[in-house]
């Protein structure tokens, strides 16, 4: 509560004559009745406080213009405002009113009026009358309708009724024909009307995160059209027409399942998006549906033997010679669809390859062995396969299918068949349930910083994040959560070896899934002749040694059936999506590569990983026969423990696998774009070759394979306890669900170029750079997977250190863009705690890293007494050793703002 006096000299006054009492984030409890004594004052600012209600006697300020009540605590709209005859803008947003008098109609010189982010129900008619308003913003509240005679407001421009409970649009708003921005997004939409086309003036439409599946062709007639945002919705395709928007300058499409045009043609802009339309006019081709179907699941869960009677139409029960060692591709054509089927292995060794053959817009069936799998598996059983597929491919659909039907028959007495689904079912529920949980509990804890009306606590999780931070993290995990697999509600039991049990079912599930656009709503009846006649020359492709196609030769090819590049991306996706080939664009080393045929990628793979090391480099391999016995034996065990191959070596192992024809170069060039594998130069293989070893002293160092144990030396490079004169940094990430198969392992082969003297063992690096010692190490921590990279030196070397750790971390963020899907967290760790020989340091959030720093930062730790001092400068970075990008990259990128856009008074 502040005196009179002291509010006077709060008193400024405007370039506009205005004079203004300005009283934002004063934490101000309480207005006295005194106030109503500045009668000379026309603005008043009150946000950002804890007021719970205005006093009577406000109501004798009579001259008031603007009023800012926003980011405050009233609960009941005070009636003292009724007496402001004057009133142009008024803010109510950011409080807890459920209701708005009629009684408003009496404040008919309103202009402006913002009650975003309220519990309101329902707008009163009395808001009609206020014919004077240009502005009404009432995102956030739970409005479903508008009063009957909204359409009175003719002289509104603006119209903000983002994140409400409309299911469709007021026909009163197609009926202000002033309106230049209508914004209703994060509504509950099922369609746009016609009528849209009245709204002549209108400059910006935002209907994105809707339920909307079409658009009218009407909205083809919006000449004046500057931004249009639609992403988010399940729209598939755009009205032919809509090139007549000469003035559309930003199209916001994403997260749709655009069949036409294609999405990356969508981004091309308009001009693109109607020679498109107008090409597929005059040349399309009617197609079958076509769906890549892949099937994982555990190691001898059935599923090689399920498929095979499923596409022979036969009983087919699979040998053990015969399983699926890596990945295997078939085609299986029906009288009612195409499918492409990956067949994926289940043995651990092959889980780093094979997320590379994981894509989105498939069909995956998870298999279970009803017998083998009990409840305590179930999360290595069903668990790893769902987030193995989920954070390469979120929002995938997912059927799964309990196999070995008739040996669970035999034992039907003692074990019961329904029970056991169930208990799946369940499982996948719970998964689900928590991982949902966990998401909207983070939301809510940054909506309640984002809505806060004060400062934030020194000892919040979040504190010291900017607004743009939160906001950035908070559209990330939306898209996590918008973007769930779709997983099938029941089991499909089927049984291999007695007639077929249960495989008919599977068939029939199949062929209907693939034709139903609600589930596979890119599935496509008609697509340009030009992508049909591109597929047929890259399957003849298939015939020539070529491992992968350049892009540049890709664009020839394209070219030659009339196809310019500028269309070639969607292409190219949609023979991804139906399993023809594999395309990169998002992975910088391999996006100028096609691979045309996904199984010599397979045996590519396959080379250097495989489940039986005799399969690589036998002792009784006649390729081998010029080495010394004692000697391969010596490099099968620096190869099974430490991952190095010797150049020569790997040549004959690739030269085998891949039967002649192919440069052994080219092989190694493209498991290093992969980050598989790093070459170790001679004077870095030294120490790893015996003296009398006289082939090149090139290795190639495989970290998959690393068994190593701790090594002793590390005692000496990184001392247990933390010396007195040392300080140590730290960042890293933690991953509450899962981490994917071979990050850590990716991430020590990009380290490579940035390190000397490295020693590696299983589950960690130490090394050099910059005379400083770095280490990196992969564990678990409050049951959470992380990786985490530090360094030590003293205070004078602060600076160096975050120049050692930063690079690393950009690294690991550049490959957690690969997955799409993954919760995860950066943090940076508590250097104090560490300083008091805590174990467990407090984690500071790594959005940190990405900020500007404040001028005089102040740092608190839970962990540390009031008097402890938590220097800054470890953890806010030297301003130039800014990280390069922001850690999270939401899976809709096309506009990173706010759900709810609010417009300021």
């Amino acid at each position: 509560m502040a005196s009179v006096g002291s509010l006077r000299k709060q008193v400024e006054t405007l370039p506009s004559g205005h004079r203004q009492l300005n009283i934002d984030g004063q934490i101000l409890e309480r207005i006295t009745s005194d106030i109503v004594q500045l009668t000379d004052v026309h603005d008043f600012i009150f946000r950002r406080n804890k007021l719970l209600e205005i006093p009577q006697d406000f109501g004798y300020l009579t001259q008031i213009r603007i009023l800012d009540l926003s980011h405050n605590l009233l609960n009941v709209f005070p009636t003292a405002l009724l007496e402001l005859k004057l009133i142009e803008k008024l803010n109510l947003s950011y409080n807890k009113l459920t209701n708005m008098p009629d009684e408003i109609a009496i404040l008919s010189e309103l202009r402006v009026l913002g009650l975003d982010l309220n519990r309101i129900v329902s707008l009163p008619d009395g808001l009609c009358q206020c014919t004077r308003l240009e502005q009404v913003s009432a995102g956030g509240n739970v409005l479903s309708d508008l009063p009957t005679n909204f359409s009175n407001l003719t002289l509104l421009t603006q119209l903000y009724l983002d994140s409400n409970l409309f299911e469709e649009l007021p026909e009163q708003v197609t009926q202000l024909s002033n309106l230049e921005q209508l914004f209703m997004g994060h509504n509950r939409l099922q369609e746009i009307p016609e009528s849209i086309s009245e709204l002549k003036n209108l400059q910006e439409l935002r209907i994105n995160s809707n339920k909307l599946k079409t658009l009218p062709g009407a909205i083809c007639d919006l000449q004046h059209l500057k931004l249009l945002h639609i992403e988010n919705n399940k729209i598939t395709t755009i009205p032919f027409g809509v090139g007549r928007l000469k003035n559309l300058q930003q199209f916001y499409v994403s997260n749709n399942p655009l069949v036409q045009p294609p999405l990356e043609v969508c981004k091309l802009g308009i001009v693109s998006i109607s020679d498109y339309q107008e090409k597929l006019l005059q040349n399309e081709e009617k197609v079958p549906p076509r769906l890549k179907l892949v099937a994982v699941g555990p190691h001898q869960s059935g599923k090689t033997s399920c498929l095979e009677t499923l596409v022979r139409n036969e009983t087919k029960l699979m040998k053990a010679e015969e399983r699926t060692h890596g990945l295997v591709i078939s085609t299986w054509q029906t009288n009612k669809a195409k499918f492409e089927i990956y067949d994926l292995s289940g043995n651990d060794m092959y889980h780093f390859m094979l997320q590379f053959f994981i894509t989105k817009a498939s069909l995956y069936l998870v298999m279970v062995d009803l017998i083998q799998c009990s409840i305590d598996d179930f999360s290595q059983t069903i668990g790893f396969w769902l987030n193995f597929i989920h954070t390469r491919a979120p929002g995938s659909v997912i059927c799964i299918v309990g196999t070995c039907m008739d040996s669970f028959g035999k034992l039907l007495r003692k074990v019961s068949l329904q029970k056991k689904c169930k208990e799946i079912i369940q499982y996948i529920q719970q998964w689900e349930d928590t991982q949902c949980r966990e998401l909207v509990a983070e939301i809510d804890l940054i909506d309640s910083v984002l809505m806060a009306t004060g400062h934030v606590n020194s000892t919040h999780p979040l504190v010291g994040l900017s607004r743009d931070s939160l906001v950035v993290r908070r559209k990330y995990l939306q898209s996590l959560l918008i973007n769930r697999p779709k997983i099938s509600s029941n089991i499909i039991q089927v049984c291999s070896d007695d007639g077929s049990s249960g495989v008919s079912d599977l068939r029939s599930q199949l062929n209907e899934v693939v034709n139903n656009t609600e589930i596979f709503p890119h599935q496509r009846t008609t697509i340009p002749s030009t992508w049909s006649n591109l597929e047929k020359l890259l399957v003849e492709q298939r015939k020539t040694p070529k491992l992968w196609i350049n892009m540049s030769e890709v664009v020839s090819l394209a070219e030659s059936t009339g196809l310019i590049a500028e269309f070639l991306h969607p292409a190219l996706q949609y023979l991804q999506q139906v399993g023809t080939v594999l395309y990169y664009p998002d992975i910088p080393q391999l996006a100028e590569h096609v691979f045309h045929n996904p199984v010599k990628l397979s045996e590519i793979f396959k080379s250097v990983f495989n489940h039986d090391l005799d399969n690589i480099m036998s002792v009784h391999d006649t390729r081998f026969k010029h080495y010394n016995p004692w000697q391969f034996r010596k490099l099968r065990e620096v190869f099974s423990q430490r991952g190095l191959l010797p150049y020569n070596l790997l040549c004959i192992i690739i030269k085998h696998t891949l039967h002649g024809g192919v440069a052994e170069d080219d092989v190694l060039s493209l498991l290093h774009s992969f980050s598989i594998c790093k070459t170790l130069q001679e004077n870095e293989s030294k120490q790893h070759l015996d003296t009398d070893w006289t082939g090149p002293r090139i290795l190639y160092r495989f970290p998959w394979y690393v068994t190593d144990t701790l090594p002793d030396e590390i005692g000496q490079r990184w001392p247990e306890y933390l010396p007195l004169d040392c300080e140590q940094l730290e960042i890293g990430c933690d991953f509450r669900f899962y981490c994917p198969a071979g990050l850590f392992e990716r991430l020590s082969v990009k380290l490579h170029s940035h390190v000397e003297l490295r020693r590696d063992w299983s589950h960690g690096v130490i090394a050099m750079r910059q005379n400083l010692p770095l280490l990196i190490q992969q564990g678990v921590r409050d049951d959470n997977y992380s990786i985490s990279i530090a360094s030590r030196g003293g205070l004078g070397k602060v600076e160096a250190m975050w120049s050692v750790v930063l690079p690393v971390m950009d690294e690991l963020l550049l490959l957690l863009m690969e997955y799409p899907g993954l919760y995860y967290h950066t943090y940076i760790a508590c250097a104090h705690c560490y300083k008091k020989g805590l174990t467990r340091p407090h984690h500071f959030p790594g959005e940190l890293l990405y900020q500007t720093p404040p001028v005089k930062p102040t740092v608190v730790c839970p962990k540390a007494k009031r008097s402890d001092v938590v220097r800054p400068e470890l953890v806010y970075p030297p301003s130039k050793e800014l990280g390069k990008f922001t850690p999270l990259t939401p899976l809709t990128q096309d506009h990173p703002s706010h759900p709810l856009t609010l417009s300021p008074l």
